[in-house]
């Protein structure tokens, strides 16, 4: 670390940290929605709701989840939301 001084700060010196390259990043502390579909093999049912029963299988986007809905419906599941 360095230390220096900004007439931002009054003239008081503060201490400014160095980073060889790009600094970390920040993390992202905003609430992230969850996409997720859940399924019963035994009845081949999907479902875009928390269902009793039902095995939950989340995704890291609405599309990827999408894609396997459609995947799944092709194949013989049918969905219980109405």
């Amino acid at each position: 670390m360095r230390l220096a001084v900004c007439s931002s700060t009054g003239g008081k010196p503060f201490y400014l940290k160095l980073y060889h390259g790009e600094p970390p990043m920040k993390e992202d502390r905003r609430p992230q929605e969850i996409c997720a579909i859940w399924i019963n093999h035994t009845n081949r049912i999907i479902s875009f709701r928390k269902e009793d029963g039902f095995e939950p299988r989340a995704f890291l986007s609405p599309d990827e989840q999408m894609q396997y809905a459609l995947e799944k419906c092709s194949n013989g599941y049918r969905s219980n939301d109405r």
